[in-house]
């Protein structure tokens, strides 16, 4: 029996026609059926195209998406309507503050 998933894709924002440039590309690398990783972010994302983004994930059976970016890790959930909900890594956590 052979059994074929996808495992890499990677997503373009492309603001006009297609075929024109696009305005940013990441990679997403499917970690098990319900989560994503997301990598090499480049280019200009509006909260829009996001919006977009995470409501056919959610169609597709996504739930959890994992993102590093600048060294930070940002966890999201996607319910089934496609909204996103933020989950704050332990290590994003600011450092207590020294009182002296």
């Amino acid at each position: 029996m052979i059994d074929i998933h996808p495992v890499v894709e990677q997503l373009r924002i492309i603001t006009g026609e297609y075929g024109d440039p696009y305005s940013a590309v990441m990679t997403i690398t499917h970690i098990n059926p319900t989560c994503i990783y997301i990598s090499g972010l480049h280019g200009s994302i509006r909260r829009l195209d996001y919006k977009e983004f995470f409501a056919v994930m959610a169609k597709r059976g996504i739930r959890d998406v994992i993102h590093v970016r600048h060294n930070k890790e940002r966890r999201f959930r996607i319910d089934l309507n496609g909204d996103v909900h933020g989950i704050v890594s332990p290590q994003n956590k600011a450092a207590p503050k020294d009182p002296g």
